[in-house]
C-alpha cells in the first residue's frame, strides 16, 4: 500500500488554505506530516513520524510566492 493523502480542509479564520500536502503512514519509514501554505504566506507543518522536527512548526513565505502566476 502506498502513502495516502486526504482532501484539503475548509479555510481557516487566519487565512484560506492555498496548498495542503498530507502524507500518512505507510509500511516503511515514509515521512508522516501535513504541510499547509495559506494565502497570506503563513506556512504550517505538523510533523508526525519519521521527520526531522516533530509537532507543529510555523514559518512564512512572501505572499507574491503564493500568488505567483501559473
Amino acid at each position: 500500500m502506498a502513502c495516502r493523502s486526504n482532501p484539503a480542509p475548509e479555510p481557516t479564520a487566519a487565512g484560506s488554505v492555498a496548498v495542503r500536502l498530507e502524507r500518512g503512514p505507510c509500511f516503511g519509514n515514509c515521512a508522516e506530516h501535513v504541510v499547509e501554505i495559506l494565502d497570506d504566506g503563513t506556512v504550517r507543518c505538523d510533523g508526525r513520524e519519521h521527520v526531522i522536527a516533530l509537532g507543529a512548526q510555523r514559518g512564512s513565505i512572501a505572499v507574491s510566492a503564493v500568488r505567483a502566476p501559473q
